[in-house]
């Protein structure tokens, strides 16, 4: 996935505020957007919409991913470079659960398949699998079990554990402001489709694994309605730059 979703999921991602002036507010849509990373790269994207609905996200390196619908809810998610078909990935839902998310790697050949139940307590417990879909085999091979910690509306934490040994935990702490993708027709479930992400922005996340331990500091500004304009993310003095446009949905 491209790199400003991914900041957009990481820094971002699906933000809402719940007050009482939210139906004050106007609905914002995200125009356009840009990442500014490290070393002077600089990716932009413009977001396509039916209404709510979204089409499309272009990309300035000639790729895009799309997404289509069924009953509401996000069904099929298609990245594209240079017009090619390089990854697809099919959502499964019970009711208005997610339960499973199919994503084929079409350059390696790779399928994963993530297998969600979903506890009293606010946690999720996540499979991850493999599938090599140049082999005869069809056979998922579990690579990992997660779980996810939920406050709030937001995943406070993950923690998966490989299947080869190796444990990794992830922990985010958020603020309460409107975020790029608040009015985004069935964009909440993305959160889960992701493993990242919530109701609100990010300010920090840390991360603790066998060889690599960093925490991320998220400095944010946002517009006169609340919503989220920019994201400065910096990580062991590296910083990265997330910014965002909108139009007013009538």
């Amino acid at each position: 996935m491209k790199n400003l979703f991914i900041t957009a999921l990481t820094f971002l991602f699906l933000t809402s505020c719940h007050n009482d002036d939210d139906a004050k507010t106007p609905e914002l849509l995200p125009k356009s957007g840009s990442d500014t990373f490290e070393d002077g790269e600089i990716v932009n994207a413009n977001f396509e919409f039916d209404g709510k609905t979204i089409n499309r996200i272009n990309w300035d390196d000639n790729s895009y991913e799309d997404y289509t619908y069924e009953n509401g809810k996000i069904k099929y998610i298609n990245q594209y470079i240079e017009g090619d078909l390089v990854i697809k990935k099919t959502l499964e839902y019970e009711a208005d659960k997610l339960v499973t998310v199919t994503a084929d790697d079409l350059d390696i050949l790779q399928r994963k398949v993530v297998k969600y139940t979903y506890d009293s307590n606010n946690t999720v417990s996540i499979k991850e699998y493999d599938l090599d879909l140049e082999e005869e085999d069809t056979t998922l091979y579990l690579n990992a079990t997660a779980e996810l910690t939920l406050s709030n509306g937001n995943i406070t934490k993950l923690v998966r554990k490989y299947s080869e040994g190796p444990v990794e935990t992830h922990t985010y702490t958020f603020d309460n402001k409107n975020g790029p993708y608040k009015n985004v027709s069935g964009f909440e479930i993305m959160k889960f489709a992701e493993l990242e992400g919530g109701v609100n922005n990010y300010l920090t996340h840390t991360f603790a694994g066998d060889e690599q331990n960093f925490t991320a500091v998220y400095t944010n500004t946002y517009n006169t309605q609340g919503y989220l304009i920019k994201s400065v993310g910096s990580t062991s003095g590296q910083v990265n730059t997330s910014t965002f446009d909108y139009f007013e949905f009538e």
